[in-house]
């Protein structure tokens, strides 16, 4: 179900970028700064790594790492990475074979964007139902329905029912 938009079109253009020797504490300071979940990291004009709030998290704190060592001994060194030129959709797919939120974008092996599924639902909601397969119900009364009116705050898109009530994912909480 090819979209006919590139991943250019939803792509963020300019990701927040560090290096790997940028200090874990920093890496956590920028993300709150920059109102960010993850950040590229680079050196020179390649990829060589990426870095969550989940990483920092599991992989320094709950280790009880220092977080004043650089991020290289925590971010993940195994990109998955999608051209500018490839579809939405195929994006889409790629992230959910591989269990990711987030694709750095990549041209003639320089980083040029980065693209996360929400960037991909702001341009084409009509792919929630691809993004909706990943999400874990918490609850055995909750079922995801694929679009509606939120009963709560009257807003229209993905929604799901919760103890007979339909609720958008902002009111679900």
């Amino acid at each position: 179900m090819k979209t006919g938009i590139n991943v250019s079109d939803a792509m963020t253009k300019k990701p927040v970028v560090v290096s790997q020797n940028t200090s874990i504490k920093e890496c956590a300071r920028i993300m709150e700064e920059k109102d960010v979940s993850s950040l590229a990291i680079k050196e020179g004009t390649k990829i060589v790594g990426m870095v969550t709030e989940k990483d920092i998290v599991r992989r320094s704190i709950a280790r009880e790492k220092n977080t004043d060592g650089p991020v290289k001994e925590i971010m993940s060194r195994e990109i998955v990475r999608i051209g500018p030129e490839e579809d939405i959709y195929d994006a889409l797919l790629l992230m959910n074979q591989t269990d990711i939120r987030r694709l750095p974008v990549v041209s003639k092996n320089e980083l040029v964007g980065l693209l996360t599924d929400k960037d991909i639902l702001k341009i084409q909601p009509s792919l929630f139902e691809i993004v909706a397969n990943k999400i874990q119900v918490k609850e055995e009364k909750e079922k995801l329905a694929l679009y509606g009116i939120c009963s709560r705050c009257s807003s229209e898109g993905p929604v799901f029912i919760s103890n007979k009530t339909i609720l958008c994912g902002s009111c679900i909480g």
